[in-house]
């Protein structure tokens, strides 16, 4: 229970007037009439109404003991925040020589007829547009400079304060202190500034006093007020009563000079639209310049309110000046920008098990103007747009700063899953349905959101799932809805088409990945929900390969198609499974990729790939260009269709590749090293797939046959690889009860064996001997059949998680993703449309799509 707060005096009017009459009673019986509006009466209800007022300040000491207490120990309402954005200046025709653009020029909006005063932005810096140019851009925020502005003279005694003339000071940017100096005070390090014909040294801001470090010449600052204290004289040991207090730091010399440089201004009148900055009121002499602001000026918050200062106090109090645990990091993030309305810190070992120890991320939400709100509708592409890297470095330097020693802060912006509402419902006759749904509407848009909002004050919680049953709590609230039904939640994307390549993540459990043509996708809930992770517009993904050495590195192939029917490929690579949507372009090749593969030389990956031309290999360092791995001397322009590698137990470390032209299979034991390739068999054969599996310290690898046109095919043969085996002679061939063509994909779990056929759906096999056969499963499996007949349609990719001890298989092929634990009976997990759950990572947010309500009378 919370400690309870009493009033000092509990009287109000009425039991003041009460009382007070009760005492006429007594010390005056000959007045006997006090009834309303007799003269005494009144006298007797005026000085009762002064009397509560009195009684209402005096109960209010409390209160302001409280904000005493608040300012002694350093808090301080937050300064206004000014908005920011891109300026771009232009010229109608090229100029032969370069034209400058001064810093802190200004820009405003036309607001002819207006009562209120336009905002004015400044640039940051000078932008100069080069001779044959027409245009330069340059950042600029809502403010006013004010350089040099004289705020008064020390009188060399500690403590001394000073005031800017205009205030509030803007939040985040630079205020210039300036005293005056000669040249024997300053040492060649000293920070200068010359103003007129005098140089004054710029002191340095702190936070307080406390823990100073070699800089004794600071100063603090409160930007609301303007006041700027320099340090006092304190007592901190045990020192004679009568020597005087020491300095903290310097005091400004008697007589000299206190300047001050500084923006003022800000506030949220300075949010505002793209491209209605188009007033330019500092010209340049001699040259016709336009104007605009490329992007909407975001950012912008007026001065904190007592109300909130008073709330934030003590969770300030309670972190000091150091960010440690996450809801000191939350409170920091949103302190330092005005581009943020919420934060999320966790610690990365939390959901990451490759996560270095001692990492924290922080996941920022950007604040959203209010006239970007749609009735209560926010979409992504307003959000995406109002995330400015500037504010992630901002945040990031402020962290540093704040963080003990030993973490690593990585600071980023939330990632957003769109989903949207399909429902019916119905109301009661006589209903307004339009105005009706237009408020069902708001409802969803608001509660389905991240951005906190008057009606939603936390946005939507992190780690928690979208259900069917809170939709139906939305719905029901409004008062004249009689009942919902036929609620459906639809995602805006999944892999539910043309999935070619399914991966499952070495390390981190339940994540897999999949492809479909050139989105990548991934779970983190094993196919329970997919997320959209990035997008490689206009190619098309052809592998995915997840290092089984080097945590979080995940690799890409896509192959983007000419005109002229050529191809070429691109190799992508992320170090942190895809998460934080940045990835790495390794290479771009001039010719197709058929397959990669990872391996590692000296604790260094390598990414292996194969193509028409040969086998290369490519390291991760910066500027690394591919190199021709020589494989077979006897014809060295060799061309691969596959490759695949796999390290034993003892550490040695297998590459095998397959021939193009049925030119049989090539295996290196010395982590294929050049000239390191012998040739195993399998000549004749159409080999297009290898895949390895390791079970009870053997490492098997398996040869995957194309079958051409509707022939049933040959199944796949297998080597058992050991550096001291007759390789070459030793391939068993498994091909008893195969059907269904050619072998697109293998996995495996333990001993079985798992083939996505061209026609047959997946087979299984358990390997332990010679003579297994292949098991079909049903004609009702749940896989999908082609258009005509019952064939069933190409299963392209198929993958299973071999760490777990029970079988898990995703299949994947031109009608999305499939999930089995026995492959026979399969069901659809990449659907779009879901009647019960929607989930979602424990980072990531939601964020309504295009809500679709039909809404019906009761008739």
């Amino acid at each position: 229970m919370s400690l309870p707060s009493m009033n000092i005096d509990d009287r109000d009017f009425d039991s003041l007037v009460k009382d007070s009459l009760k005492m006429i009673t007594q010390s005056c019986p000959q007045w006997t009439d006090v009834s309303m509006g007799e003269p005494g009466r009144m006298l007797i209800e005026v000085f009762a109404y002064l009397t509560e007022t009195m009684i209402y300040r005096i109960n209010r000491l409390p209160q302001k003991a409280f904000v005493e207490f608040l300012r002694l120990l350093g808090v301080k309402l937050y300064p206004p925040k000014a908005a920011r954005t891109t300026l771009q200046f232009s010229l109608k025709t090229p100029m032969p020589n370069q034209i400058d653009i001064p810093q802190y020029t200004r820009v405003t909006l036309d607001q002819s007829g207006s009562e209120t005063e336009p905002p004015i932005f400044i640039t940051t810096k000078l932008a100069s547009i080069k001779p044959g140019k027409k245009e330069i851009k340059v950042d600029a925020f809502n403010a006013e400079m004010v350089t040099g502005e004289l705020a008064g003279h020390g009188n060399g005694v500690p403590g001394q304060w000073v005031q800017a003339a205009k205030t509030p000071i803007i939040a985040g940017a630079e205020l210039l202190v300036g005293v005056e100096s000669t040249p024997e005070e300053l040492s060649q390090r000293a920070e200068t500034i010359s103003y007129g014909d005098k140089v004054f040294r710029i002191w340095s801001e702190v936070e307080s006093f406390a823990n100073l470090g070699k800089d004794r010449y600071v100063f603090t600052a409160d930007r609301v007020t303007g006041v700027i204290t320099f340090t006092p004289s304190v007592k901190i040991h045990d020192e004679d009563e009568d020597a005087p207090l020491p300095a903290l730091g310097e005091a400004v010399p008697e007589g000299r000079e206190i300047r001050l440089w500084y923006a003022h201004g800000g506030g949220d009148g300075g949010n505002a639209s793209a491209e209605v900055l188009n007033v330019l009121k500092d010209p340049v002499p001699g040259v016709h310049l336009t104007v605009t602001n490329v992007t909407p000026a975001t950012g912008g918050a007026p001065t904190e309110s007592i109300d909130n200062a008073l709330l934030r106090g003590p969770l300030q109090f309670r972190s000091l000046e150091r960010a440690v645990t996450a809801d000191d990091i939350e409170l920091v993030t949103k302190q330092i920008s005005g581009d943020v309305s919420r934060a999320h810190a966790y610690t990365k070992i939390e959901l990451w098990k490759y996560a270095l120890r001692g990492t924290v991320e922080v996941l920022a939400v950007p604040s959203i103007p209010k006239s970007k709100w749609n009735s209560g509708r926010i979409s992504i592409n307003n959000i995406l747009n109002q995330q400015k890297i500037s504010t992630l470095d901002l945040i990031r330097e402020e962290l540093k700063k704040r963080t003990p020693l030993g973490i690593t802060v990585l600071v980023n912006w939330v990632r957003y899953k769109g989903v949207s509402v399909h429902a019916r419902v119905v109301v009661n006759q006589g209903e307004n349905t339009s105005k009706l749904k237009e408020r069902v509407l708001e409802r969803l848009y608001i509660a389905i959101n991240p951005i906190p909002s008057e009606n939603n004050s936390s946005g939507w919680e992190f780690n928690s799932p979208l259900r069917v049953s809170s939709v139906y709590d939305i719905l029901l609230a409004e008062p004249a809805v009689r009942y919902a039904d036929n609620v459906k939640l639809k995602v805006q994307y999944a892999p539910s088409t043309d999935v070619r390549c399914i991966q499952v993540d070495s390390f981190q459990e339940r994540m897999w990945y999949a492809s479909s043509g050139s989105s990548l996708f991934r779970t983190s809930n094993e196919a329970n929900g997919w997320e959209l992770i990035t997008t490689f517009q206009d190619e098309e993904i052809r592998k995915i390969e997840s290092s089984n050495t080097f945590a979080g590195y995940l690799a890409v192939s896509t192959t983007i198609f000419r005109s002229n029917d050529e191809r070429y490929s691109k190799l992508y690579l992320s170090k942190d499974c895809g998460e934080s949507g940045s990835w790495d372009l390794l290479h771009q090749t001039a010719f197709e990729i058929d397959d990669i593969a990872w391996t590692e030389r000296d604790n260094e990956p390598i990414l292996l790939f194969t193509a028409e031309s040969g086998l290369f290999e490519l390291t991760l360092k910066v500027g690394a260009v591919p190199g021709h791995i020589l494989v077979d001397s006897n014809e060295p322009s060799r061309g691969f269709y596959s490759v695949e590698a796999a390290k034993d137990e003892r550490g040695i470390s297998y590459v095998a590749v397959s021939s193009r032209r049925n030119g049989g299979i090539f295996i290196s034991d010395r982590q294929g090293r050049a000239g390191t390739f012998s040739h195993t068999g399998l000549k004749g054969e159409d080999i297009r797939l290898l895949k390895s599996n390791q079970y009870g310290g053997r490492i098997f690898l398996w040869a995957a046959v194309t079958a051409a046109g509707t022939e049933e095919g040959k199944g796949c043969f297998r080597l058992e690889l050991s550096s001291s085996s007759n390789l070459e002679n030793e391939w068993v061939l498994f091909n008893k009860q195969w059907s269904g063509g050619s072998c697109f994909s293998l996995t495996f779990h333990n001993t079985r064996a798992y083939a996505g056929t061209h026609n047959a759906g997946v087979l299984a096999l358990d390997s332990r001997t010679s003579s297994a056969s292949w098991q079909k499963h049903s004609i009702d499996s749940g896989l999908p059949f082609r258009d005509r007949g019952r064939i069933f349609e190409p299963v392209l990719a198929i993958q299973s998680d071999q760490k777990r001890s029970e079988p898990l298989l995703l299949a994947g092929g031109v009608k999305g993703v499939f999930i089995s634990s026995d492959a026979k009976v399969f069901k659809i997990c990449s659907d779009t449309v879901f009647t019960e759950t929607v989930t979602i990572p424990p980072n990531w947010l939601f964020c309504s799509g295009e809500h679709k309500i039909v809404v019906e009378t009761e008739e």
